[in-house]
Parts: structure tokens; sequence; C-alpha cells
């Protein structure tokens, strides 16, 4: 385990802390009334959702080519499809962004979506035992081997769902 890969897990860790953060809060703005600042996060967080998305579909592009490229885990058949899921985004957020395009969230939410979904099936998988993904394997790696694991839960697919995930939530933020 390398203090890179650590890092990435704390990343990710950070990430999900923000999700849920960000959840409880809106379910209380939204059911018992204003949440301080909660108008103004999502201002911020509309005003920036194209940098933010680039900036979190980047790290993740990143943390998989370091998995596979610089520790040598070999990518299994689904993480593969996550990856034709994420890495169009970096390329599709960057080039929207070049030519002040400001509708590319109706292309990578889908996208998002449907990798999410991927990665949510390979998690499972990988954490129970009933959930089967036979025919996965490509070489040696299955689809359920667990070759990172971080604080009881975190795996691979785990840490795409969470980049998934907020690069979802980041472009349905609207002003209020």
């Amino acid at each position: 385990m390398s203090y890179v890969e650590t890092g990435i897990a704390f990343l990710v860790l950070f990430g999900q802390i923000g999700l849920a953060g960000y959840a409880v809060a809106y379910l209380v703005n939204r059911f018992l009334g204003e949440v301080p600042y909660l108008q103004d996060l999502n201002e911020f967080v509309y005003d920036n959702r194209y940098y933010i998305t680039l900036v979190f579909s980047g790290l993740a592009t990143g943390g998989s080519l370091f998995f596979s490229n610089v520790l040598g885990y070999p990518p299994c058949r689904l993480c593969w499809f996550q990856r034709i899921f994420m890495y169009p985004i970096v390329l599709l957020v960057g080039w929207g962004m070049f030519l002040r395009k400001d509708d590319m969230a109706d292309y990578v939410i889908p996208m998002a979506a449907i990798g999410g979904g991927i990665a949510f099936y390979q998690y499972a998988s990988q954490i129970i035992a009933k959930v089967q993904t036979s025919g996965c394997s490509i070489g040696a790696t299955s689809c359920s081997d667990k070759l990172v694991y971080h604080f009881g839960y975190m795996t691979i697919p785990n840490m795409s769902l969470t980049a998934f995930l907020l690069i979802i939530v980041v472009l349905l933020i609207k002003k209020e």
C-alpha cells in the first residue's frame, strides 16, 4: 500500500463526508427550515459546477490510471466500463468550458449515472456474496477482487461510485 493510494482513499472519504453532509443539509432545509449558508453554497457550486466537475472527473481519471499504470493493478471488465464513462467526462467538460457551452450537464449526467450504476453493481458484488459477476474476469482479475481496501469498506468501485455521485450532485444543484 502506497502513500498515494492512502491519500486517494482519504480524498474519497472527504468526498463521501461532503455528500452525506450536503444530503442532510438539503433534507433539513427542505423539511425543517432554512439551513444557514446552504443557499450560498448552492450558488457557489452552481456558478463553478463545470470547474468542480472537471476536478472530480480529472482526479478519478488520474486515480484509475495511477492504480493500473503505477501500482500495476489490472482493471477488470467492469472497471473498463466505468472508465469508458468517466474518461470522456474530463474531455467533454474541458472542451465545453473552452467553447463556453452551458448545456454540458445534459450529456454528463447520463454518462455519470450509467458509470455509477456499473460501479454500484461491482461494489455490491464485492461486499454481498450473493451478487455474482460471473464471466467478468479478464486474465487474472475478477470483478469481485478487492485490490484496494481502506477503512473497512472502501474499494476501487466504491471510489468510482463516489466520483460519479459527486459529479451528478454538483450538476443537479440549481440556483435558488
